[in-house]
């Protein structure tokens, strides 16, 4: 798009001189001065630019109005402060900001009387102020910086609506998710429908307040980001390598986000058939899942775990018992409010069996509540903040999905969740 500016004096002899500045193919004066005695000091090419001129505020107007509606605006618009018998500079700069709000108005006055301060406070809208007699060469910077200016806004703003519709795409993939996991939860079994929509809805919770832990420091980056473009571009520092760099970032940021979608999808979609799957893996994912919370709660996770060892399962089930554990873990370790609180994780082969254990520092589980930990809905937490069933599901996954045992008890720092799965059955 070409570079359009917009003159509006009443002097024609002023008029001449933008005209002479910002037309390459004319010498340029360097100030009123060469004007005056007719020397001409430069003879330097410049940079092309389109220009209307105008002799009076109603009339430039006018020719803003027209270019607007032709789908080609003017970019910047240099404004006298007086010209009678018309509307004033102010005036007429009120009335171009009306109808373009994008345009970069610079005033022009040879006189004193009103402050940059004062002229914005006028006209409720930032403005630039040059005096006369005016530099030539700070003419032609401005013109040229400023629709540079103007171009790169227009980017910006083409890249702010990208970004909002690729937002809206990842919503509506979190809002499909969850559509797929509610389909899947319609096709268990009968009796247990009631159980299992609470157990959804209590890992949906989950789910949901660790994607806005996940996703807190990533949407925080993209603001930041934002801000700083909107910053260089004020100080006409917002050149093509730094927007390319920009734009990078912000794909780099997306991709996060469209990760970690991915991941809390696939952790929660159900799978039918067994699979031979990596335990240390399978726990990682598990740990995933809550890591931002684990993090802000200075958390330590331990982990003891061979790097190959697999079993041959229902990889979501499982990750869904260890992701029980932890949480009930982290749980306790909040309301008890531990000084350097730590989660461990142990998995080991020992003869027929694969054994995992679960341990925190969190003081134990109280002898006259032990035994009724596993059933369902008892939960020693408030009502409202657990529904009782998580312990309950990840017994019932582990006894009557892969024909294992789980059993709670005590060791000197806190509880140990042991898990006995058979390797061959």
């Amino acid at each position: 798009m070409a570079k359009k500016v917009l003159i509006i004096d009443d002097d024609t002899r002023i008029l001449q001189v933008y005209q002479d500045i910002l037309t390459p193919e004319k010498p340029m004066c360097t100030d009123l001065e060469s004007l005056i005695t007719g020397k001409n000091k430069s003879n330097q090419k410049r940079m092309e630019f389109e220009i209307a001129t105008a002799s009076q505020g109603e009339s430039g107007v006018q020719v803003a109005k027209a270019a607007k509606e032709n789908g080609s605006p003017f970019q910047v618009a240099f404004v006298d402060m007086r010209m009678p018998p018309g509307e004033d500079g102010l005036a007429t700069a009120r009335e171009l900001r009306r109808l373009d709000d994008n345009i970069y108005i610079v005033i022009v006055t040879a006189y004193a009387d009103r402050s940059i301060d004062d002229l914005q406070k006028t006209i409720q809208h930032d403005i630039m102020l040059i005096r006369k007699p005016f530099n030539n060469e700070e003419i032609y910077q401005m013109a040229r910086n400023l629709c540079n200016s103007w171009h790169r806004d227009q980017e910006l703003q083409s890249l702010r609506t990208s970004l909002e519709l690729q937002v809206e795409e990842r919503t509506k993939e979190i809002n499909q998710a969850y559509n797929d996991l509610a389909e899947s939860h319609n096709e268990l079994k009968k009796t247990k429908a009631q159980l299992m929509e609470t157990s959804k809805l209590m890992v949906m919770g989950e789910l949901m307040r660790n994607i806005a832990h996940q996703w807190r420091q990533p949407l925080s980056t993209l603001g930041a980001l934002v801000e700083d473009i909107l910053e260089a571009n004020q100080h006409g520092e917002l050149d093509e390598k730094y927007l390319q760099r920009s734009v990078e970032r912000f794909r780099i940021i997306l991709t996060e986000l469209s990760t970690t979608i991915d991941n809390f999808r696939n952790f929660f979609r159900v799978k039918e058939h067994k699979s031979v799957f990596n335990i240390k893996n399978s726990i990682k994912n598990a740990l995933s899942i809550i890591t931002a919370i684990l993090k802000e709660d200075q958390i330590k996770i331990i982990l003891e775990i061979d790097e190959n060892i697999t079993y041959h399962g229902y990889p979501n089930k499982f990750g869904q018992v260890i992701l029980h554990l932890l949480s009930n873990a982290k749980d306790v370790l909040q309301e008890k409010e531990i000084t350097d609180p730590w989660i461990k994780i142990e998995a080991d082969i020992l003869g027929q069996d694969l054994h995992i254990a679960v341990t925190d520092n969190g003081g134990g589980i109280p002898p006259k509540i032990k035994n009724r930990i596993f059933e369902p809905y008892f939960s020693t937490k408030s009502v409202g903040k657990d529904s009782g069933i998580g312990l309950y599901i990840s017994k019932t996954f582990v006894e009557k999905n892969m024909g294992g045992k789980i059993v709670a008890t005590n060791t000197e720092n806190g509880a140990r969740f042991n898990i006995a799965l058979p390797l061959i059955k």
